[in-house]
């Protein structure tokens, strides 16, 4: 039997409309155009390709390196990010969530960023203002003054700092003290020669 181009679309069309799958046109439709068992299918066969180094797309074509996906297709979605971040910048809104505003200086909205912090550091969001309100706006060690995290760009504000070995929260720190900790590795015996130098250069100047 010949294939119908036109046919096969006007029931594809058709079976949109009224909320049915594509592949099984009695059973609704669980994520876009396809019924829950369509889904987990085409899920499980995503997993399979990627796993075997195949793109999740197009399951014949090797994926790039640390990617899953195949050329053609980082190509696409590269442009259709760019884009769409382009245009969410334009507008003024999250690059995630669309039609909810940025934070001043930032790219994103409140619960996006409240949802990196905890990913990153592990600072949740009630955990971060007891902290900010205990210390009352200041840096655990330099004591400058600073706003919160979701009020301006990410070089102004106070941050949760975290032992990385542990993975523990421990106090908040402007973006100078927690760039020169993270750069020192939470090394004790580095910092201590560091500030010994230091002090060694002040009393030799003044």
């Amino acid at each position: 039997m010949k294939f119908d181009a036109q046919y096969h679309r006007a029931r594809r069309r058709k079976l949109k409309l009224a909320g049915k799958c594509i592949h099984h046109c009695k059973r609704p439709v669980a994520i876009g155009i396809y019924c829950r068992e369509c889904v987990d299918k085409r899920n499980r066969r995503r997993k399979l390709a990627v796993r075997q180094g195949f793109c999740r797309d197009h399951i014949k074509r090797r994926a790039q390196p640390g990617t899953a996906f195949c050329r053609p297709c980082l190509r696409r979605y590269d442009a259709h990010n760019k884009k769409r971040v382009r245009e969410a910048k334009r507008l003024g809104h999250c690059i995630n969530h669309q039609d909810v505003l940025v934070v001043k200086g930032r790219v994103v909205c409140r619960k996006c960023l409240w949802n990196a912090m905890q990913r990153r550091s592990g600072w949740s969001e009630d955990q971060y203002l007891a902290a900010y309100q205990k210390q009352k706006g200041l840096c655990a060690i330099c004591s400058t003054k600073a706003p919160q995290v979701t009020t301006t760009s990410k070089n102004k504000v106070l941050q949760g700092d975290h032992d990385h070995t542990a993975g523990k929260i421990r106090g908040l720190l402007c973006f100078p003290c927690n760039v020169t900790l993270g750069h020192f590795g939470d090394d004790l015996a580095r910092l201590l020669r560091f500030a010994r130098n230091v002090e060694k250069y002040l009393v030799a100047y003044r």
